[in-house]
């Protein structure tokens, strides 16, 4: 048998998932570095189109099976480099699709709130974090017999709990209840994050790219200093793309693993000297 094209693997995850990845694994510990590496570029795209469509249930699908992927590296012998890439490349998506679910919740959820008070008592409880059902109905300027309905809904719904003591009710969110209300308050857009994501996806194809790419994501460090985690996850996710590619710049790594570590390869049509690399600051 050949080895397994990107058209092989996107048939393979659309009949089972399962199957994908353990195909996957099966190729990581033969080491077939080409068909991995094909794999993994067509993982990548799909993860792009699930977070692009806020699809967190197909992405929590996924996690599970990317965590004993990355798992599996860890018994790799005498592993080549190009295989090291392919972890770092799992890892930084993992960490991303984590920090994205934690921050972002399903398109479902979303729909669920329908109501003309929904979101502003989801919104109104994220502030209080608990209040009494008095004062909710005073906030939306409504009478009791009006909230209640609305509360058996959002109780039903799951995005609230509601217990009673003496003649007073008090409300507070539950855990899906406060990652909507959340996401609600905080406006966090993954729009920006998705694109450079595709940015970095792209970088194999054009290398001219990578300086642009560096500065943006360093803009975003200062501008979104709450997702420096992810911001980090995304650089990491570029070197190791750029460290990928036979086009790449020459490159010193700069990070905990392997601080003295030299990469000596010429751009495409450039020649390099020894002495000339980019340093990544994690």
């Amino acid at each position: 048998m050949g080895i397994l094209t990107r058209d092989d693997w996107k048939r393979l995850f659309e009949i089972n998932s399962g199957s994908f990845f353990d195909t996957l694994q099966t190729s990581v510990k033969k080491k077939e570095t080409e068909e991995a590496y094909e794999a993994v570029d067509y993982l990548t795209d799909t993860i792009i189109y699930f977070l692009e469509m806020k699809k967190n249930s197909a992405l929590e699908e996924l996690l599970p099976h990317l965590e004993n992927l990355v798992f599996q590296f860890f018994f790799l012998s005498d592993a080549s480099s190009g295989m090291y890439v392919l972890k770092g490349k799992i890892e930084a998506l993992l960490k991303f699709m984590k920090f994205h679910m934690e921050v972002t919740p399903d398109t479902n959820w979303l729909i669920q709130l329908r109501g003309k008070y929904d979101q502003p008592i989801l919104l109104f409880l994220y502030q209080k974090n608990i209040e009494q059902m008095t004062r909710i109905a005073d906030y939306l300027s409504i009478k009791g017999s009006q909230l209640t309905p609305i509360m058996d809904r959002l109780e039903d719904l799951d995005f609230i709990m509601r217990e009673k003591e003496g003649k007073n009710v008090w409300c507070r969110l539950t855990k899906k209840g406060h990652l909507v209300a959340k996401y609600l308050y905080q406006s966090y857009n993954p729009e920006p994050i998705i694109r450079l994501i595709q940015e970095i996806r792209s970088a194999s194809e054009r290398p001219e790219n990578i300086f642009r790419i560096e500065h943006i994501i360093e803009e975003y460090r200062y501008r979104y200093p709450e997702y420096l985690e992810v911001i980090k996850s995304l650089r990491e996710l570029l070197h190791v793309t750029i460290f990928s590619q036979k086009t790449a710049p020459a490159i010193r790594w700069n990070t905990a693993i392997n601080p003295e570590k030299f990469i000596s390869v010429p751009t495409k049509g450039q020649e390099f000297s020894s002495h000339q690399f980019i340093e990544f600051k994690l």
